[in-house]
Order: structure tokens, then C-alpha cells, then sequence
């Protein structure tokens, strides 16, 4: 993934939050993007765009737990043999928000790895 166009100038922090924003669950990311903006860096050195990717993935992944962990509890109050109706599109909603997470977690570990 591509955050900027390369030889580009680096954006604004408004701009990576706008970016944000226009990806799932984008408000969420958006905010912790915001906050990020103001926090100090921890990566040791001069931030570098491999840096900023991997923590943007980590946020796409805390977001997409967050919102399976709210669903799994919902999920623990449905028994799926007498309410097959309520239970099933719940669980399918969890397992995209769980497959989405992985997802995101692998692309954070990737990045800036050979194979990525």
C-alpha cells in the first residue's frame, strides 16, 4: 500500500486523517490518526514511511478487533439453534471483522519486509 506517491512531499496530517477517514471504519482511524499527529514518534530515529505504514496498519487492526469484540459479546447473548435468524448474520459480520484484523496484522508485519 502506497501512502503517498513516491518523490512526493510528505503530507499533512490533515491529509493522512482525510485518507483515513475514506477507508472502513475510517472515523475511528481517523481519530487515532489525529492523535498520532501530535504524539511523539517512537521509532527510534527520524520517522520513515515504513514506520508510518506499519502503525497504520495496526490502527485498521485495533479498530477492526474493537468492533469484533463488541459484536462476539452481542454474539454470547444469541443461542444460534432457536434464533438462527438473529445469530447468523451477527457471526457472519464477526468473522469478517476477525478476518479483517488478521488481515491487517499480517500487512503490518510485512511491511517493509522483502516479500511485501
Amino acid at each position: 500500500m502506497e501512502l503517498w506517491p513516491a518523490g512526493d512531499a510528505l503530507p499533512s496530517a490533515g491529509s493522512l486523517v482525510a485518507t483515513a477517514q475514506e477507508r472502513p471504519n475510517g472515523d475511528q482511524l481517523g481519530r487515532a490518526l489525529a492523535a498520532l499527529a501530535v504524539e511523539t514518534v517512537k521509532s527510534g530515529g527520524e520517522p520513515i514511511e515504513d514506520y508510518a505504514e506499519r502503525q497504520f496498519f495496526r490502527l485498521e487492526e485495533f479498530a477492526f478487533k474493537r468492533q469484533a469484540d463488541a459484536i462476539r459479546v452481542k454474539l454470547q447473548k444469541v443461542n444460534p439453534v432457536s434464533a438462527p435468524g438473529a445469530y447468523q448474520p451477527m457471526f457472519d459480520e464477526w468473522l469478517e471483522l476477525v478476518t479483517a484484523s488478521r488481515r491487517a496484522r499480517e500487512k503490518a508485519e510485512a511491511v517493509g519486509s522483502a516479500s511485501a
